[in-house]
């Protein structure tokens, strides 16, 4: 697997390691289809309580519509850094943070974070937003 100069190794506050890269880069296995598929496992990670302080909405699944959003990133307007661990040899996305600039409002940009619950209090999100 080939990672980029963005892939950085933290360690949570339990000492598990895990890495924060950006979602999509070219030339690594991080496209928009991988991500898809790892939006979609993780939905499965959100209780309803954590699904609904993300979209403020009772959401169980993405529609396609959502997942086309959330996975067309052009790294200018749209940009999501990952954070991901390996567990059992694969990569597995714990958490996401992104935003989008607003081009109706000049110098405005929606913003949101996710982590998955199991991971939620070791520092993810605070190394997210630093990024």
């Amino acid at each position: 697997m080939n990672h980029s100069d963005s892939r950085t190794e933290l360690h949570m506050k339990n000492g598990c390691a895990y890495y924060i890269q950006l979602c999509v880069e070219p030339e690594t296995n991080h496209t928009p289809e991988y991500l898809r598929e790892q939006l979609e496992s993780g939905m499965a990670g959100l209780s309803s309580q954590s699904r609904w302080q993300r979209f403020a909405a009772p959401v169980n699944k993405l529609s396609e519509k959502q997942l086309d959003y959330l996975s067309n990133i052009d790294g200018k307007n749209h940009v999501a850094w990952c954070a991901s661990l390996l567990q059992e040899g694969k990569e597995k996305g714990i958490a996401i943070a992104r935003y989008v600039i607003l081009h109706d409002e000049v110098g405005v940009a929606e913003f949101a974070i996710t982590v998955l619950d199991d991971y939620q209090g070791q520092g993810i999100g605070y190394e997210l937003i630093k990024n």
